[in-house]
């Protein structure tokens, strides 16, 4: 991990992690820690997104742990948004891929995000990753 220096390297690093539901389709909601996410060669969406945020951490960037609420359970969804250069970037594992868009605030991230999976989400929590 240590020729990771940019949001390119630490795109490009996730991408060798598959997605891996936790048991009973995500109903028992396991979180993984960075190396467990590593030993364990993947996780869900969560454990992606923090990966993906401890990494950004580790770079110095601001990092955001987001999750989306929908009626349906099995649609609900977490990913990451990092803000670099004063411009914030989407990561998520949907469909095992990382979309990147560089926008001008966490609220437009936010929308990108659910216009770019035509997701629909009634409650969208947003945690700095500081914080967690």
């Amino acid at each position: 991990m240590s020729t990771i220096r940019t949001l390119d390297d630490i795109d490009a690093f996730m991408r060798r992690f598959a997605y891996k539901p936790d048991p009973l389709w995500g109903l028992i909601d396991i979180q993984n820690d960075l190396p467990s996410f590593i030993k364990r060669g993947g996780g869900d969406c969560d454990d992606f997104v923090l990966a993906v945020c401890r990494l950004a951490q580790a770079l110095g960037l601001k990092a955001y742990y987001v999750t989306g609420l929908s009626w349906n359970i099995f649609k609900n969804h977490s990913w990451a948004i990092v803000k670099a250069q004063r411009k914030y970037y989407i990561f998520t594992p949907y469909r095992i891929v990382f979309y990147r868009v560089g926008i001008e605030t966490i609220d437009e991230a936010i929308e990108a995000f659910q216009n770019i999976f035509d997701a629909c989400f009634f409650c969208i929590h947003v945690f700095n990753i500081d914080e967690i």
